[in-house]
Formats: structure tokens, sequence, C-alpha cells
């Protein structure tokens, strides 16, 4: 979303359909290779969301983890991503997302 306050205008970036993919919860853009990485997460909190990259150039928006959770967090780590998610009971797990596949990091409990 682009907002001009001053004109008092705003441009969409890009318009998710929630059912689908749920709403954008974490956020990671890609500087170098013009992508923004979104975590999905369902308002319902109870449906879920999905793993998503949206090319900057081309418009393209892909699912690169299609398993509904409720997703949290996204960042980079070494030449994968890692992707926080409420987890089935509320148990936090991460997931290590390279090369379409996604491993589920084995953590202990906090």
């Amino acid at each position: 979303l682009k907002v001009d306050l001053k004109a008092k205008k705003y441009d969409e970036l890009l318009k998710l359909d929630i059912a689908k993919f749920g709403g954008p919860n974490g956020l990671y853009l890609d500087r170098k290779n013009d992508k923004l990485f979104i975590a999905g997460y369902h308002p319902d909190g109870a449906s879920g969301g999905v793993v998503m990259s949206y090319d900057l150039n081309d418009k393209k928006l892909s699912v690169i983890k299609n398993e509904k959770e409720a997703y949290d967090g996204i960042v980079p780590y070494e030449n994968a991503l890692l992707v926080s998610s409420w987890g089935e009971n509320l148990n936090g797990v991460i997931y290590r997302l390279e090369d379409d596949k996604a491993l589920k990091l084995d953590l202990p409990s906090i």
C-alpha cells in the first residue's frame, strides 16, 4: 500500500483473497530479487493462511507453502526462509523453506 498523505490518495500493491490465502501477517522484502514474501494468517484465527512470494516486477503471486496454518513471522536465513507458525494447540513451530521443500525444525519447547 502506497499512501500519499498530502494528496489523500493511496495505491494498492496487492489484494489477497482472504479465504484462499489468508491475510498478510509476516512480511520480508528481498530487495536483491525484488520479491515480497508473505506469511499468511486468516483473521478468524481458525482457517489459516499460506506462505507466498510476490514478484514486484511481473506482479506474479506464488504459493510456496500451501498447507494452511496460522503463520506469523518470516525471515531470511542462509539460503532459505524461516517461517513461524502458531501450530496446533498453540504449540509454535518453525519451518525452514528451501528449494520447494518445507522442513519442520525440531526445536526444544520453551
